[in-house]
Formats: structure tokens, sequence, C-alpha cells
């Protein structure tokens, strides 16, 4: 009997240690929120930590040709995650709507971050618009 009370007791032990470090690994920090821009933003610096999303949301219509487009970025401070998103703001033909960048930062740095608003047809012709922060990762 007195073998059968520490064998309980030995998976007592053996529950709690498992459960602690369950718990422990629950336990951790919750990556920071996104960083979000907008036109609004454009001249600013924007300091972001290594890991840390960025998220730029800019209006824009895409059945006029028009389209923001990526011009400047050291991708070794600041990746682009995929494509842009385009939604449109409402769903009758040739509505407005915006696109939205996401972006991570990748390591410590600076770089300019530079979209430009223009046709990409027309690759002689300067943006109609531009949008311009300078990024630093620490």
């Amino acid at each position: 009997m007195a073998t059968d009370a520490i064998v309980r007791n030995w998976w007592y032990v053996i529950g709690f240690i498992l459960m602690g470090g369950m718990l422990a690994a629950c336990g951790g920090n919750p990556p920071p929120a996104p960083t979000s821009l907008t036109a609004a933003d454009s001249g600013r610096d924007v300091t972001l930590q290594v890991g840390a999303e960025l998220v730029l949301t800019l209006e824009g219509n895409p059945t006029t040709g028009y389209e923001w487009q990526v011009e400047q970025v050291d991708a070794a401070v600041l990746a682009q995650q995929g494509e842009p998103e385009y939604t449109a703001a409402a769903t009758m033909p040739g509505s407005s709507g915006v696109f939205v960048f996401r972006f991570t930062a990748q390591a410590a740095g600076s770089t300019p971050l530079v979209l430009g608003y223009s046709r990409p047809f027309e690759p002689d012709t300067p943006p109609i618009e531009e949008f311009t922060v300078q990024i630093t990762v620490e």
C-alpha cells in the first residue's frame, strides 16, 4: 500500500510539471499590435522593433489605371509581405477604394519607404502622388 501511495504522488508531481510547462508556454508576451499608417502619415519618421508589422492603407482607384506601387525600400530592413490587397469602397463599377500593403521589420537599420501612385503601363510618366516615410528598425 505504501508503494501505491508513492506511485500516485509521482503521478501528481509529473502532472504539475507538465501543467506548469504548458502554462509557461501560453504565458508569453503577445506580439505587438501592427503599426498602421495612412496618407496623412507621409513625411513622418517611423520606428519599429524587429519582427513588428507595418500596415499601410492608401486610397486609390485601379479602374483609372492607377495603382500604388512600392518604388523604394530596403527589403533587408523592411520586407513587403505578399501583394497589396485592394478593397472597393462600394459595389458600383468604377468606385474607389483602398490599397493595403503589409510589411515586416526584418533587421535593425534604416530605409526610406516610398510608394508612387502611377499607371504601370506608363513607366516613363512620374507618379501623380507619392507616399514617403523614413523607417528605422531597432
